[in-house]
């Protein structure tokens, strides 16, 4: 059995967050899903500041879902900060966009995201994306490997 992980994602689109979170339901997979809505908030938990300070209320991200467009600081921004700090860099980060714009994937793999992937269109594509997710990014590949940062 797989223990629960912080997911924090940074999408400024309500719904799609509820579609996201309704995936992962769906799935079934209990992890923790967090909602920011713009990359600017998504910073500042990642760096634990107020009012994410009580990582024990805020826990470290076990993955990172980020959409590329939002504002405040857009997911290709904050790509840029992560980069600019090596402590981070273990941290896995999926582009979840809507747009198909090749460029746009490939700018994001140049700037660290792990998987650039296009967001679903119904619920139950939701559910496999979530299991995907899951599968590559969640599970411990070792048991009782040590938590990261």
């Amino acid at each position: 059995m797989n223990q629960q992980k912080c997911i924090l994602v940074a999408e400024d689109n309500p719904d799609d967050f509820v579609l996201l979170r309704r995936g992962f339901e769906k799935a079934p997979l209990t992890h923790k899903l967090v909602h920011v809505c713009n990359g600017k908030l998504a910073w500042d938990y990642l760096l634990g500041e107020p009012p994410f300070s009580d990582r024990n209320q805020h826990p470290f991200p076990d993955l990172l879902l980020l959409d590329p467009r939002m504002p405040a600081l857009d997911g290709f921004d904050l790509l840029r900060l992560l980069q600019s700090h090596p402590e981070l860099s273990a941290l896995p980060v999926v582009v979840l966009s809507s747009s198909l714009v090749e460029s746009y994937a490939k700018t994001a793999k140049r700037l660290g995201a792990r998987e650039y992937l296009v967001k679903p269109m119904d619920l139950d594509e939701y559910r496999d994306l979530a299991l995907g997710l899951h599968q590559r990014w969640l599970v411990d590949s070792i048991p009782g490997a040590p938590h990261k940062p």
